[in-house]
């Protein structure tokens, strides 16, 4: 797959995010589970451009991957 720049700016930033992110706690020593977050967050860039990514992403997407339940 060939990535334009934007593509591979918005790949660079989430790949600096995810390291700086609390929640993740243990979960950071599992490359999977990197890979699968790096990717969520990717694809829901690329397919909203409007949003595309900015930092604090990765705190929706944590709790899919942590299995806390959270209550509204």
């Amino acid at each position: 797959m060939v990535m334009s720049s934007d593509e591979l700016d918005i790949l660079d930033q989430i790949k600096i995010d995810i390291p700086r992110t609390a929640s993740l706690g243990n979960l950071l020593h599992d490359e999977m589970i990197i890979t699968a977050i790096e990717r969520v967050l990717f694809i829901r860039a690329i397919r909203n451009p409007a949003a595309s990514y900015v930092q604090g992403m990765t705190d929706l997407v944590t709790p899919f991957f942590t299995g806390e339940n959270l209550q509204i």
